[in-house]
């Protein structure tokens, strides 16, 4: 086993195509953990110095990358320095790549990362997709002190039936509002469906889908990505990387003359359809383009069986309207090897415990007064 430290963008675009492979085989199916996703994400948020990959070869072959970002955690009202996996408002569940049968090697990933930062008490993994196979060996290898807690859930609608049986398990008031919506939007004139998967990015259409959800809730509350530059930058390199490689999918509902109603940005990965930003324009709210759209293109992965699912992987209460699966997240802490490392892993453990202590005892004392 070949362990290295990647420290440049340089670098880490001569494994590009062997890290691809790595993202699309893994059970994660997420564009987050590919080059294109995270070299966009070093480039734009991480000064130089402050980040670097871990990965492993074994037989020439690219078998593990773990990308870490050089961070402070705050425990016990203490700020130690640790190492963290990238993560902002539109990174959100980034984890260690790890070829199937080859998961011996994570220990020794580990020990490279904290040789490589000394000052490191920790490495923060924040919300793992559940589905993760190096979660459950972290946590069932006894020589690695870990600690993992459940941190969030993620909604996805699963393509296992025609749309058909899908609607049919709607809720029968969701499925009348968008017989609704339907009929009123099939009552206008030049309404249009635009779907843009080609290599190239069309600039008309990222810019609608951008400016149609700054003019919506997003925009008044300052989370769209016209919000932020930095924000904008990293969208705008990010999109001919992923278009290049087939992955982006570019969603937009129009109205009259070519007004955008609703748009998505989203991502074809894996047989994963990954709706990653999507807004609405409020002129039109009562007609729920949003809605719309989003029926539109569930029927479409349906229709095509291109994908085995269309993934929001956050959650919000209005997902339950879509009947979407839920998975778990979770967050997972990684000690290192030594004395101080054992004390700290100690401590997360039973600070963690008393929390589902203290919301047990909350659970029954309601429910003894009601």
């Amino acid at each position: 086993m070949n362990i290295n430290i990647l420290t440049r963008l340089d670098q880490l675009e001569g494994i590009a195509s062997e890290w691809a492979q790595l993202a699309l085989a893994s059970e994660h199916k997420s564009p987050l953990l590919t080059y294109e996703w995270l070299s966009c994400f070093f480039e734009i948020n991480i000064a130089e110095g402050d980040w670097f990959v871990v990965v492993a070869h074994h037989n020439g072959k690219l078998c593990a990358v773990l990308p870490l970002v050089k961070s402070t955690f705050r425990f016990l009202g203490v700020v130690i320095p640790c190492l963290s996996l990238p993560r902002n408002d539109y990174t959100l569940s980034v984890d260690m790549l790890v070829k199937t049968q080859e998961e011996a090697c994570i220990e020794q990933i580990f020990a490279a990362a904290f040789r490589a930062y000394p000052p490191a008490k920790l490495i923060d993994f924040s919300r793992i997709d559940g589905v993760s196979r190096s979660l459950q060996w972290i946590l069932n290898n006894k020589p690695i002190l870990a600690t993992a807690d459940k941190s969030a859930r993620g909604g996805a609608i699963l393509i296992d039936k025609n749309y058909e049986q899908y609607e049919r398990e709607l809720k029968k008031n969701f499925r009348k509002n968008l017989s609704r919506w339907r009929n009123q939007l099939n009552a206008l004139d030049g309404v249009d469906f635009l779907y843009d998967e080609t290599s190239e990015v069309n600039e008309e259409t990222l810019n609608s889908i951008f400016n149609v959800e700054h003019s919506g809730w997003k925009g008044a509350g300052g989370t769209s990505i016209l919000s932020d530059a930095k924000t904008e930058l990293f969208f705008r390199t990010l999109a001919p990387k992923m278009a290049k490689q087939g992955w982006l999918s570019l969603q937009l509902l129009t109205g009259m003359n070519s007004e955008p109603l609703a748009g998505n940005f989203s991502l074809k990965f894996a047989q994963s359809m990954l709706v990653w930003k999507l807004g609405y324009s409020n002129a039109h709210q009562k007609l729920s383009p949003g809605s719309l759209l989003m029926d539109h293109l569930i029927r479409r992965e349906f229709e095509s069986k291109e994908t085995c699912r269309v993934d929001l992987m956050t959650y919000e209460d209005w997902y339950a309207n879509w009947n979407m699966d839920v998975r778990p997240f979770f967050n997972l802490w990684v000690f290192r090897p030594s004395f101080i490392g054992l004390i700290y892993s100690l401590a997360l453990k039973s600070r963690l415990l008393l929390a589902v202590v203290k919301t047990r005892l909350t659970k029954t004392t309601q429910k003894a007064a009601g």
